[in-house]
């Protein structure tokens, strides 16, 4: 049994969030799971909330009009602080593999012989 399957961290994640064990897949990197494509729709789709709910109150009318208003409101408001959030983790995460790979690039380098002065 693969040590995803058992909820377990993938080895040698070293910190990194893994997901897909819940689905019965592969772990995968957030930053290879969330694709631009997928953040930009869902920005859109928050905006789309927040833009129903503006134009529920006057649609609808009277206090449900207002109470299903401030509702998608407040859920598209939050979509959007939440989806800015997992912006700056992706950046950071990505940033840090650089440096990452950066550290590996230097590691491998042989150090420089040194010639003996004849």
């Amino acid at each position: 049994m693969p040590a995803w399957r058992g909820g377990e961290r993938a080895g040698g994640t070293g910190g990194w969030r893994v997901v897909g064990a819940l689905y019965g897949c592969p772990p995968t990197h957030y930053c290879q799971a969330m694709t631009a494509r997928g953040r930009l729709l869902s920005f859109g789709a928050s905006a789309l909330v927040i833009l129903l709910g503006v134009l529920a109150s006057p649609v609808i009318g009277g206090i449900t009009g207002e109470a299903i208003s401030i509702g998608l409101v407040s859920l598209g408001g939050i979509a959007v602080v939440a989806l800015i959030f997992l912006e700056v983790g992706l950046s950071e995460d990505r940033e840090r593999a650089r440096e990452r790979a950066a550290a590996r690039a230097l590691r491998r380098r042989p150090p420089p012989r040194r010639r003996r002065p004849r």
